[in-house]
């Protein structure tokens, strides 16, 4: 897991117990591969789908906001989240990460376009059955230095 610094917030009314400032970070990590702790303040604490989060204090919904920004543009850049798909997977299974990220639905077409432009991933020559048809397969390219 590779915690990267999103940003310091520090308003002064962001917190109405006084002034504070806080430094987010933020990383993309598999709901089954670590499981929240709560302090004595966050009792709910829990993995919860980012479209449909409970009521969040303070400005905690515009710190998720800008890192589901910055994860999105992340995803672009680097093979980051295709620690969410097997090793082979399909661009459905890859799309079906990034509409999660971004908050939409992505045109399937558009989306193929896109993503094999960005040359992060490749074909393995496999296939596998889906829906009555044949689903290509691909795996993430080694990072470029």
């Amino acid at each position: 897991m590779n915690l990267e610094q999103l940003h310091a917030f520090g308003a002064p009314d962001r917190d109405p117990r006084g002034r504070l400032v806080t430094v987010a970070y933020y990383t993309l990590v598999r709901p089954d591969r670590l499981r929240p702790k709560a302090a004595s303040d966050a009792a709910g604490v829990g993995w919860f789908a980012v479209d449909s989060l409970p009521s969040l204090a303070f400005d905690h919904a515009a710190i998720i906001a800008m890192a589901r920004r910055r994860l999105k543009n992340k995803l672009d850049e680097s093979v980051d989240g295709f620690g969410f798909v097997p090793k082979t997977f399909s661009l459905k299974d890859l799309r079906a990460v990034y509409e999660s990220v971004a908050g939409l639905r992505l045109d399937p077409s558009r989306f193929r376009r896109r993503v094999l432009a960005l040359e992060l991933i490749e074909e393995t020559g496999k296939t596998r059955p889906q829906a009555g048809r044949l689903e290509r397969l691909y795996r993430a390219r080694r990072q470029r230095a």
